[in-house]
């Protein structure tokens, strides 16, 4: 018989579109589609501490990361995903010639983004 942890199944969709400017700012808008307990997790955390809520998506591991237009959708429909749209401005890592974007941001995933500089063609 399987654990009930083995069992719970956390389901995010996200979608990203935004520009890197010259400078490395990354500016642009995001969409966070959460199903099952992933939702349930998110809905509570709303219901709660709605003037907070955009923390969730910041961490202290991206601490520059700036959140507004902040809107959510069907958190008092549970039979539909918790929809979470927002735009977002974040300086970027660099190393060399690339530009990191963690999105650990989004998800807590420690895997990285990365897009090599336009600047440097070489």
């Amino acid at each position: 018989m399987g654990s009930l942890a083995s069992s719970i199944k956390y389901d995010h969709t996200v979608s990203i579109s935004g520009e890197i400017n010259e400078a490395g700012i990354l500016k642009g808008s995001a969409f966070v589609r959460s199903l099952d307990y992933a939702r349930n997790t998110r809905q509570k955390k709303w219901q709660l501490h709605k003037d907070k809520f955009e923390e969730y998506f910041a961490s202290t591991n991206y601490a520059s990361l700036k959140i507004d237009e902040l809107k959510v959708d069907n958190a008092d429909r549970d039979s539909l995903a918790l929809e979470q749209r927002f735009n977002f401005e974040t300086p970027l890592n660099s190393s060399g010639d690339y530009n990191i974007f963690p999105p650990i941001s989004f998800l807590l995933s420690k895997k990285s983004f990365y897009r090599r500089h336009p600047l440097n063609r070489c």
